[in-house]
This record gives C-alpha cells, sequence and structure tokens, in this order.
C-alpha cells in the first residue's frame, strides 16, 4: 500500500532474576538508558534491631541474631527458650531456659563482640506489655534485621558503558519498604532483605526494551503531473519534468487519481518491447547456431565412417 512500517522498541522492563524472592517489586524509568544485567552489592551496618509489631521486646544492637526470632514454652518443663539463627547460618541455635521474673524473661545470647554474650529481654508477667504464648508454645516475636544496609547496583547503558550507582545507609523498615537507585526504583520485603547476608555482585535481574509495537514510518509517494504527457523520456523507462508538465506533486498511492502499490508485478512502463523482442529473437538465432553445429559434427562424422567402409 506504500505505507512504510516499523517495530517501535518498547519501554524498558526489568526481568527479575532467581532467587530475588526478596524484591517484591523493580522497575525503571521509562526514558531510561540502562540496558543488560544488574548486579546488586549488599553491606550490612554491624547493629541490628528487631522489626516487630510486640511491643517491649528488647534486642540488643550487637546481638548475633539474624532473621526470625521466637520463643518457645516447654509445657513438660515449665521453661521458655529463645530459638533464632545466628548471622551467615541456617540452623536454629536454642538458648539455654530463660531467667523469668515478675514482668520479663531474659534470654543469654551470643553477641557480634566475640566472647561477650548480650541479654534479650521479653515483657512478661505483670509488665502491661506481657506477651501472651499461644497453645502450639510458639510465639513469633518478628524479624532481627540489619539496623542500616548499604546498598550498590551495577548495570550498562546502551554504548556499553558500566553504570554504578549506590544508596548509603538505607534504614531497614517495613513501612517504608522502598529506595530509587539512579532511574531503578525497589520495592523488597524488608524482613527478608534486611536479614541478607553481605553480597558482591549478585545477579538480581535484566533490563532491556520490553515488546516492540509496529508503528508507521511513511508512507511511500506517488507523483502526479498535470499534464503527463508533457514528460520527457529519457529512455530504460525513465521520465524528467518539462515545463509542459508542471511540477511534481506527491501523494499517497491511490489518492487523486494516481495508482496503488502491487508487491511483486511488473509495471509496463518499466519494459522496453523493443529492445526485449529483439533479445529474445538474438537468443533464439544462437539456440539455432547450436543446433546447426551439431548436426554438421554429426554429418562428417557418418561420412568419416563410410570413408573407412
Amino acid at each position: 500500500s506504500g505505507e512504510i512500517t516499523g517495530i517501535k522498541e518498547g519501554d524498558p522492563i526489568i526481568v527479575k532474576g532467581v532467587a530475588t524472592g526478596w524484591l517484591t517489586e523493580a522497575t525503571v524509568k521509562n526514558t531510561s538508558p540502562y540496558y543488560g544485567g544488574i548486579t546488586m552489592t549488599t553491606t550490612r551496618s554491624p547493629e541490628v534491631k528487631l522489626l516487630t509489631t510486640i511491643n517491649g521486646v528488647d534486642v540488643p544492637e550487637d546481638a548475633n541474631i539474624n532473621g526470625e526470632l521466637k520463643v518457645h514454652y516447654d509445657s513438660a518443663t515449665d521453661t521458655y527458650k529463645l530459638n533464632y539463627k545466628k548471622l551467615g547460618e541456617t540452623i536454629e541455635t536454642v538458648t539455654e531456659p530463660g531467667t523469668v521474673s515478675a514482668d520479663k524473661i531474659e534470654f543469654t545470647v551470643d553477641s557480634t563482640t566475640a566472647g561477650v554474650p548480650v541479654i534479650v529481654t521479653i515483657p512478661f508477667g505483670t509488665n502491661p506489655d506481657a506477651v501472651t504464648i499461644p497453645s502450639n508454645g510458639i510465639l513469633s516475636l518478628g524479624n532481627v534485621v540489619a539496623k542500616t544496609m548499604d546498598v550498590s547496583v551495577s548495570t550498562y547503558d546502551k554504548s556499553g558503558q558500566v553504570v554504578e550507582l549506590k544508596l548509603n545507609d538505607w534504614p531497614v523498615t517495613e513501612s517504608d519498604n522502598k529506595f530509587t537507585l539512579g532511574d531503578f526504583a525497589f520495592t523488597v520485603d524488608a524482613k527478608v532483605f534486611g536479614s541478607l547476608s553481605n553480597q558482591d555482585n549478585k545477579v538480581i535481574g535484566r533490563v532491556g526494551p520490553g515488546a516492540g509495537a509496529p508503528e508507521k514510518i511513511a508512507n511511500l509517494a506517488v507523483a502526479k503531473f498535470a499534464n503527463s504527457d508533457g514528460l520527457s523520456q529519457t529512455g530504460e523507462g525513465y521520465y524528467i519534468e518539462t515545463t509542459n508538465s508542471g511540477k511534481a506533486e506527491a501523494t499517497m498511492p491511490g489518492n487523486q487519481g494516481t495508482g496503488s502499490f502491487r508487491a511483486g508485478a511488473l509495471e509496463m512502463s518499466n519494459v522496453d518491447l523493443s529492445k526485449e523482442f529483439t533479445e529474445m529473437i538474438i537468443t533464439q538465432r544462437g539456440f539455432q547456431a547450436n543446433t546447426r553445429m551439431i548436426t554438421v559434427s554429426d554429418e562428417m562424422l557418418s561420412e568419416l565412417v563410410n570413408m573407412k567402409r
């Protein structure tokens, strides 16, 4: 039809990598030049804090605790113990039975300072914020996470140059779990993200163009003349504009009396019939001459055989 269509590159999108369950959402600005793999480096602060809705639970900043913190009541022995994981470990640690007083339970846990244990305190008994242990004997107190984290992200632009982005001392909170780095915006699960160990160049995804959409670029125009008979023929099916023909007026195919385009068709105006017939006759005579040569050769060989006889 004469319409020229291209596939316009879609807005940039992020495809998340594997093992990034802590990354609930990742977006990039529509105008961003970022392109290629995305890696992230996280560095924890040495201090920790407890993300919880339970009031009165005290976890020291230097406690060697990471992830979910649970208190367990053993009805058989009438004792309370604390279950938690240490930094960089996947197996739960269980404390010795806690010390119970009128308004609190105290548990001794390891700290990040070697040989210096710390006390985790839980409100109990007569304390206004006293916790209630459910019937199954296990109560989750919340998640212990890094107090702040340094986050670095690396990717590329479309020219292949490295793009480095950095965010220092991001406070890990459940209520404000979003942060931006350059053209990136990340939403994380604070409980899980804040429990990550220090990691270097972890692949978290890839940024690239989204699905493209067809878009009209232009139309191939057809020239129309007020007096087409006034055109001057230059040979090979070509014509040039003259004073008699008037100026060329470009329009879309099929408009204002112009013809339409048809792919794969041969246009008569581009064919010189006299030249094509001449070429055909020359080709035909060539085949005839070749045939005569074969006939003459056959007759000569026949005569040679007869002479031998």
